[in-house]
């Protein structure tokens, strides 16, 4: 029964997401792998070493027209170690223009184990190939950034600071703020909530401040499938955005990774 009601609520989630009228605009950057981080969060848990990770995305603005797709990887270099790729693509931007992004890759790595008072610490480094077309490119980047998580109960919580230098210099540097926090409120459905803060590469000063929720259900065994939407309180540039993303860990040998 209960599994039932969840699959209906991402019907019609998924059918919002398709329906709802589609003005600003950011890079996508290197992103998470759900369950491993948020819609841009990323935790200091890994998936363990030898094991594979996916994840499909799709995104659609309001107030700004372009849709995007996504396709995220990441394989286990060690227990503690990750490695990450983001591919994303736009479509339709200002009714005109598709076209490939820059390409993200990165290095996760943890550093401090969470114990019962600490929280768990990675850092990341990261870089951007200049693959993107016309608007969409930095001519590639290179960043930095730090990740404290900490669980209490049935929340998660997580904090990225992260900092990007253009290759172009006619960009300016980048500084993201983060925090994510997903609450278990079933064995396979979590409620993910994030608010995302930018000092982006097109603008001076934090120009977009977006709270962003949804949920994440464990479709199947390693299969997670997220729906959420976000709305800038700040820029409005977009001002609102739905987005669904399928995310898949291709496990071996029972590695099961760490415990979320």
């Amino acid at each position: 029964m209960k599994k039932g009601v969840l699959y209906c609520l991402f019907l019609a989630s998924l059918m919002l997401f398709f329906s709802v009228p589609s003005s600003a605009f950011e890079l996508k950057g290197l992103q998470p792998i759900q369950p491993y981080g948020g819609f841009s969060a990323f935790n200091a848990s890994t998936p363990g070493k030898g094991v594979y990770s996916m994840g499909i995305g799709f995104e659609r603005s309001v107030d700004m027209n372009y849709y995007r797709a996504t396709i995220n990887g990441g394989y286990g270099i060690s227990s503690g170690t990750e490695f990450l790729l983001t591919i994303p693509y736009l479509i339709e931007w200002n009714n005109s223009l598709d076209g490939l992004e820059d390409i993200s890759a990165g290095i996760k790595q943890r550093f401090f184990k969470e114990n019962k008072y600490g929280p768990s610490v990675a850092y990341l480094l990261k870089f951007s190939l200049p693959t993107g077309k016309n608007k969409f490119t930095t001519g590639g980047a290179a960043g930095a950034g730090l990740i404290i998580s900490k669980k209490l109960g049935p929340f998660s919580s997580s904090l990225n600071l992260i900092y990007s230098v253009p290759f172009d210099g006619s960009y300016s540097k980048q500084l993201e703020l983060i925090w994510g926090l997903d609450l278990r409120s079933a064995h396979d459905f979590d409620i993910v909530a994030e608010l995302y803060a930018v000092d982006s590469y097109f603008t001076a000063g934090f120009d977009s401040v977006e709270g962003r929720l949804g949920y994440r259900i464990r479709t199947a065994e390693n299969v997670y499938t997220v729906l959420g939407a976000g709305y800038d309180f700040k820029g409005h540039d977009p001002e609102f955005r739905l987005t669904v993303s399928f995310n898949f860990i291709f496990r071996k040998n029972n590695n099961a990774g760490d415990n979320l």
